[in-house]
């Protein structure tokens, strides 16, 4: 087996990078109560891939993705 190892160097980052405790924490986000989760199939609701989420992404464009699409919107 043929393998290359990619040896990147560290001389070109700049020497001012900040130490982990001088970077600034991000502020508390305000909208923080409206975040939600989400995730990506190509099935149908079922009760193995239920995954409690706020959002299921369906993808797969075929003659059954509105059957898909329904599985999930109908369980909310």
């Amino acid at each position: 087996m043929n393998c290359r190892i990619l040896i990147l160097g560290c001389l070109s980052l700049p020497f001012s990078v900040l130490h982990a405790e001088e970077i600034p924490a991000f502020p508390e986000d305000p909208s923080a109560a409206l975040e939600r989760t989400c995730f990506q199939t190509a099935k149908p609701w079922s009760p193995q891939g239920n995954l409690r989420s706020d959002v299921a992404i369906v993808y797969g464009i075929d003659k059954t993705m509105p059957d898909r699409v329904a599985s999930w919107r109908n369980r909310g």
